[in-house]
């Protein structure tokens, strides 16, 4: 038997999804690349780092949290004057951040990995650094394990 005619299939519109709410941090660790957006608030302790935090994430708490179940976690917090980035048990020290086109960025090479941060958020009121400034290198970058 054959049939002749047109089938005609209603396909509901397709949603449209804005960007996502939030602040937006970029993470470039030896050439791989993790992009997080966030808003909310999140609670850090028993690190022993300048980590340790509870407030909000992103461009208001000078905070940013990245990572899942399927990746190593990485928790970023900075001032006007320093920033640090805990990758797994690994802490990572910044000096100030660089200003430019409505975003911050802190960039070095701490020899056991090459780290870039950037945040879209406009530099912070001067504040006392995050930590004592220990012995660093010449760009300011230091690196401890822990």
């Amino acid at each position: 038997m054959a049939f002749a005619g047109c089938v005609h299939i209603s396909v509901p519109p397709v949603p449209s999804f804005g960007p996502a709410k939030g602040d937006t941090a970029t993470f470039i660790v030896n050439g791989g690349t993790t992009t997080v957006t966030q808003s909310g608030s999140i609670e850090v302790s028993g690190t022993g780092t300048p980590l340790d935090y509870s407030g909000p994430l992103g461009c208001k708490g000078r905070y940013f949290d990245a990572g899942d179940s399927g990746s190593t976690e990485m928790d970023f917090r900075y001032s006007s004057q320093d920033a640090f980035l805990l990758i797994g048990n690994d802490l990572y020290r910044f000096g100030p951040p660089v200003v430019g086109d409505g975003s911050l960025s802190w960039s070095h090479d701490f020899g056991d990995r090459d780290i870039t941060v950037k945040v879209s958020c406009t530099l912070p009121p001067s504040t006392a650094p995050l930590s004592p400034v220990p012995d660093s290198g010449p760009t300011g970058g230091s690196s401890a394990s822990g």
